[in-house]
């Protein structure tokens, strides 16, 4: 019954889009939003377990580009700490946005990180574009972290469950 009831990877899917959602909801203009999730493992984004929404936006950048420790999103697995690029046409120096070839789009990027306190590591990253330059604010940080901080919640409780799943998956075909 229990591998039955937990469908983390459909959970996943759904709170990614209900990230996206809210952000449309809380937004009075009628900028456009992205939001992916990544996985990260030992430091890696984990190239196989990424989860977006709008659906038919898949992320522009491969993951192999945004495995540069000077991204934003490994930035923000690196430190545990968000990441804000206000304007992605003008990144700090310390932070790469990265672009491919006839990516020429601004706007703002904000990536959080959603750490697994038993495990002590960052396991996900949201990333949230907007195309609207200077749309995130590293001023406004703690407004992000509370508003986002009941779907990291959840994301904590969906990855355990993958977790537990997969070894319940062991253990039986291990029987």
């Amino acid at each position: 019954m229990f591998l039955e009831i937990t469908q983390p990877e459909k959970q996943f899917n759904t709170i990614v889009e209900a990230i996206w959602y809210y952000h449309k909801l809380v937004d009075n203009s009628n900028t456009s939003f992205k939001v992916v999730l990544f996985f990260v493992e030992d430091e890696a984004l984990d190239e196989n377990t990424i989860y977006y929404f709008p659906r038919d936006c898949s992320p522009s950048t491969p993951p192999s580009l945004l495995a540069d420790p000077k991204t934003a999103v490994m930035r923000s697995a690196r430190t545990g700490k968000m990441t804000i690029i206000e304007n992605v046409t003008k990144p700090p120096k310390d932070i790469t946005f990265v672009r491919v070839e006839g990516d020429d789009r601004s706007g703002s990027l904000l990536c959080y990180p959603v750490k697994i306190n038993q495990l002590n590591k960052v396991r996900m990253v949201i990333s949230i574009f907007c195309e609207t330059p200077n749309y995130f604010s590293r001023k406004s940080e703690a407004i992000y972290e509370f508003l986002l901080a009941p779907f990291k919640k959840r994301l904590v409780i969906e990855f355990c469950l993958l977790k537990l799943k997969e070894e319940v998956l062991t253990a039986k075909e291990a029987v």
